[in-house]
């Protein structure tokens, strides 16, 4: 089966298997959605943002009331820098009941603490020994170590973005 093939190249992160895996399962059914998503996931994760908001486009109009997709994309496009359409796709997935599984930040400042869940997508703004568990977002091993540096980078990969905090990701100290 090409999707659990990639699948589990994406779970090793061996991007370039996993996309080849989705791409393979697309060509065998077009119209399967969690290829599109994963397909999008893969490529948010090597940095190329375009064709990452293209599937993800691709997602949500097939399946206009799939949150998570419009979660995906939501970061797809914050982390390109379009804030506005960002805010906009969560919104929509706030409407389609991502509320009841996600905690809403309005532009406010979060305490992080060891335990805690990242409740949005935060920059962070003062950073004291602070490592968070990224695994599933990007596949590093082990809990990633966050700084205050810029990231010049426009295209960093998500595991190279030291600053930021990502939704779902849990923070061990």
């Amino acid at each position: 089966d090409h999707f659990a093939r990639g699948e589990e190249a994406f779970l090793r992160g061996d991007w370039v298997e996993a996309e080849e895996g989705f791409q393979a399962a697309l060509r065998a059914d077009p119209g399967y959605e969690w290829s599109l998503y994963f397909l999008a996931a893969v490529h948010l994760r090597t940095g190329r943002l375009n064709l990452a908001e293209g599937y993800l486009s691709s997602v949500v109009a097939r399946r206009p009331n799939f949150f998570a997709g419009y979660l995906l994309r939501g970061l797809v496009r914050g982390t390109g820098g379009d804030v506005e359409a960002a805010e906009a796709d969560f919104d929509r997935a706030l409407a389609r009941g991502a509320d009841r599984f996600l905690t809403a930040v309005d532009r406010g400042v979060v305490l992080l603490e060891a335990g805690n869940v990242v409740p949005a997508d935060l920059r962070l703004l003062e950073v004291a020994n602070l490592r968070i568990e990224e695994a599933a977002l990007t596949g590093e091993s082990e809990p990633v170590e966050k700084e205050l540096a810029v990231i010049d980078d426009e295209r960093a990969p998500l595991g190279d973005r030291r600053n930021l905090a990502f939704s779902g990701t849990q923070v061990t100290y």
